[in-house]
């Protein structure tokens, strides 16, 4: 009889163990997912904001039509219009 208590306690034991690791395993998955997709959302912003800054620049400047451009403004204008187009 105590040859049996001993092992269900020490299955108890081991399952108790198993479950600790596992929740363990799911929270530090759970935090590297949040830390990616807080991580993604403030890079998304800070493009978006980059763009908009660009797409400010690229009218204040008349850099649109091309063809209207004066000589001078060509290679920002460049640079804002490759800026505009970022994904």
């Amino acid at each position: 009889m105590p040859y049996v208590m001993t092992n269900y306690l020490q299955l108890l034991f081991s399952t108790f163990v198993l479950a600790v690791v596992v929740y363990v395993v799911v929270q530090v998955i759970r935090v590297v997912h949040h830390d990616l997709a807080l991580q993604t959302h403030k890079r998304s912003t800070e493009l978006l904001t980059e763009i908009a800054a660009c797409t400010k620049q690229y009218v204040l400047n008349r850099c649109d039509p091309p063809e209207a451009r004066v000589p001078a403004m060509e290679a920002r204008c460049g640079a804002w219009e490759r800026c505009m187009a970022q994904d």
